[in-house]
């Protein structure tokens, strides 16, 4: 599978939009994996957008600055809490973030709301009042309180040790789960994650959002008025891989996360981008091959650096093909480019050929 990092952002922009045009149901079916005593009728949402902890959050941001020579940055993030309380009130070892929901209906309307961790709400209301900000208990309404701000009004709903907070007081009356189990696995491996839940979409949304997917990439894949057959067979590889690649998404894929974590004991910092498919499906036994032949350069990937990247990738019969289509397709126009050395591209790519052949992807960079 050969995507660029455009080609990559589109799809994801492309499949979340989708899922948000056609809409879910606000409350289906838990799959919590932190907790067996889920309440099975709480709201799941699509999206999850989780810190880990403040404390953690900080304490490594405070470590990235401090090795790159920043130390004055530390300095402006101490003062910036001192303005406020130092959050007092918050409980700063719990994890907070977003929790995007979808409303029934069409056309449907997404439905953030915030949780944030509340040790002591009368220290959080001394930490939030002050100048045009305030935060104040609604008449009549147990445990609901009102955030009033120069950009507008913020209901709030407290429970079990969380604030959770939207613009519409309306959206507060559901059941949520406890945060910290809902995304006890996101916080336990990354200080900053964002995820997507194609679990909690029904296999009807699904169809139904391939199809419009299909009809939009079939229009793409024609080939315009005066486009030469060299790019528009690339285009329409790139196209068609695409579409391939977001159908076996939607029929077997469950989650995809992107997460942060930086190390101070470990002293790195990693970015991972991660699928999860489902555990019966064709894909769960691809990926389980992805790294069954250990990379060339395993004795390399020891040696702390900078910066490293390293690809191991066993590639299936579909992502051969793939590979192998796109290679014969760009070969021939980046010779036509490059004629004056036109040998060393045919060597290259008869190395590129080969890797395609035998399905095994290797690659290393260090700087």
């Amino acid at each position: 599978m050969t995507l660029g990092s455009k080609s990559w952002r589109r799809m994801l922009a492309l499949l979340i939009a989708g899922l948000i045009t056609m809409g879910t149901p606000s409350a289906v079916r838990a799959q919590d994996d932190e907790a067996d005593d889920t309440d099975r009728s709480a709201a799941v949402p699509l999206v999850i957008i989780n810190v880990a902890s403040v404390d953690r959050l900080l304490g490594d941001v405070k470590y990235l600055f401090e090795t790159a020579g920043q130390s004055q940055i530390n300095e402006m993030i101490d003062g910036g809490l001192s303005t406020v309380n130092n959050l007092k009130g918050v409980d700063r070892k719990k994890p907070l973030g977003v929790m995007i929901f979808l409303a029934p209906g069409f056309p449907p309307r997404p439905i953030p709301v915030g949780y944030l961790p509340v040790e002591s709400i009368d220290e959080l209301t001394q930490t939030i009042g002050g100048g045009t900000t305030s935060l104040k208990p609604v008449d009549g309404e147990e445990n609901r309180y009102e955030l009033v701000g120069p950009r507008g009004r913020q209901q709030i709903l407290l429970r079990g040790g969380y604030a959770f907070i939207s613009t519409d007081a309306e959206n507060l009356d559901q059941k949520f789960l406890d945060p910290a189990k809902l995304t006890g696995g996101l916080s336990a491996r990354h200080d900053l994650a964002v995820t997507l839940r194609l679990d909690t979409v029904p296999d009807a949304v699904k169809t139904t959002l391939l199809g419009v997917l299909r009809g939009q990439f079939n229009a793409n894949m024609q080939q315009r008025d005066d486009e030469p057959d060299g790019p528009y067979q690339l285009r329409r590889a790139n196209e068609s891989n695409m579409l391939e690649f977001i159908e076996l998404l939607l029929a077997e894929g469950d989650r995809i996360t992107l997460g942060i974590n930086a190390s101070k004991e470990d002293k790195d910092a990693v970015i991972e981008f991660q699928f999860e498919a489902k555990p019966n499906g064709k894909w769960a036994k691809a990926l389980a091959k992805i790294d069954s032949r250990p990379s060339y350069f395993a004795p390399l990937l020891d040696e702390k650096a900078p910066l490293s990247f390293s690809l191991s990738w066993k590639m299936d019969d579909r992502e051969q093909g793939n590979t192998t289509e796109f290679l014969r397709v760009i070969e021939p126009q980046i010779i036509s480019q490059l004629e004056p050395v036109a040998p060393a591209v045919r060597s290259l790519f008869a190395a590129l050929n080969k890797t395609a052949e035998t399905g095994h992807a290797d690659e290393f960079f260090k700087y």
